[in-house]
């Protein structure tokens, strides 16, 4: 059992840059938390529908929906 910071908390991430996605899913990961990494709003939408995370982490200014709105 991980022992960090996050250990349990279901985050889900959301940035259509991959970069950025692995990024923020390898440090979570690393403290712990249950990851989920999507590339789209429309993918979050699908999933926070069935099962809301503990935290949610989004870029910005993405091409198909603002993002913001998903908060």
């Amino acid at each position: 059992m991980d022992s960090g910071s996050l250990a349990g908390i279901r985050a889900l991430v959301v940035d259509d840059r991959p970069d950025n996605l692995d990024l923020v899913d390898f440090i979570l990961t690393q403290e712990g938390a249950i990851v989920t990494a999507v590339t789209s709003a429309t993918e979050t939408l699908a999933i926070i529908s069935k099962n809301l995370p503990d935290i949610l982490i989004s870029g910005i200014g993405m091409p198909e929906k603002d993002t913001i709105l998903l908060t």
